[in-house]
């Protein structure tokens, strides 16, 4: 599993600009399927009955990508 900060370095550096704004939106989006986490810590649900379920799936993606 890579960790977040690979995520947001991955969508930093591929991004087209330096701006602020627009990076800290990259490294949001970047993270943005690994957010079920929280519902993992908040429930103390395991991690392999809810993490990558909904938020890695392609109905997410085509969302987001609407959104």
């Amino acid at each position: 599993m890579a960790l977040p900060v690979a995520h947001v370095s991955v969508a930093v550096g591929l991004a087209r600009t330096r701006d602020l704004l627009p990076l800290l939106f990259l490294a949001a989006l970047s993270i943005l399927p690994d957010f079920d986490f929280i519902m993992v810590w908040v429930f103390g649900m395991p991690v392999d009955s809810y993490h990558r379920t909904w938020s890695h799936s392609a109905p997410f993606a085509v969302l987001l990508t609407l959104v």
